[in-house]
């Protein structure tokens, strides 16, 4: 097996619709660093690396207050989450499902929008043109709901696009993420760091990592 997983169930909270089976994250065992990582709850997962940290949610969201209020509540603890790790030194991502619609015309996507925007952080891909501009597909309609957050200092240097595919079973399309970032010297990486050999000075490689290359893919998974 070339991958390794991390998962954890996540509990039915509504009689209405489909079960959720679980949240987690799926790495490619030939990726260059050491992954850790933690589950905050059933809705908000944790993968570290190098000094990266990307934060994967599954937000449900819902008309009755107390949904409503849950909902608030994680969203809340996300932005904190992701706070804690940049106060730490650690670039952070926020990526997946937010049930949050920032085209929508509707009264809870607004606040969402606006508690996400007064936190410093930007709706990525709605920033970049798009093949696909839509996320998610139901017979009553398509939104716009998985997103990936940076912040707007930090954007330059990601790109988002949304895959669409006749082979994809879900009615979510996927995220796919490229980023340009600097790598520190990691010890059991040749390839990631490289030494002055005529001053002993390490030196910083300029490395574009490709998510979806497969040999360096890290996927967030909400079953």
């Amino acid at each position: 097996m070339t991958k390794k997983s991390f998962q954890m169930a996540t509990m039915r909270d509504n009689k209405l619709g489909r079960p959720p089976g679980g949240i987690g994250w799926i790495v490619n065992k030939n990726f260059p660093f050491e992954i850790d990582c933690s589950f905050i709850n059933d809705k908000i997962s944790l993968i570290s690396y190098g000094s990266q940290s990307i934060i994967g949610v599954y937000l449900l969201n819902g008309s009755q207050s107390t949904k409503r209020d849950q909902h608030e509540e994680m969203l809340h603890k996300t932005i904190a989450l992701a706070n804690e790790q940049k106060i730490n030194g650690r670039e952070t991502i926020i990526i997946g499902d937010l049930n949050t619609d920032p085209t929508r015309n509707k009264i809870n996507d607004a606040i969402d929008t606006k508690i996400i925007n007064e936190s410093g952080l930007v709706f990525l891909e709605a920033m970049l043109l798009q093949k696909t501009t839509y996320s998610y597909k139901s017979p009553i309609g398509q939104s716009w709901i998985d997103h990936v957050l940076v912040d707007d200092s930090s954007r330059e240097n990601i790109q988002v696009n949304i895959i669409s595919s006749v082979h994809n079973m879900s009615d979510h399309n996927a995220l796919s993420l490229d980023r340009e970032h600097f790598i520190m010297e990691n010890k059991d990486t040749e390839e990631l760091s490289s030494c002055n050999s005529s001053n002993n000075i390490n030196q910083t490689k300029h490395i574009k990592q490709k998510w979806t290359n497969k040999n360096y893919k890290v996927r967030n998974r909400i079953n």
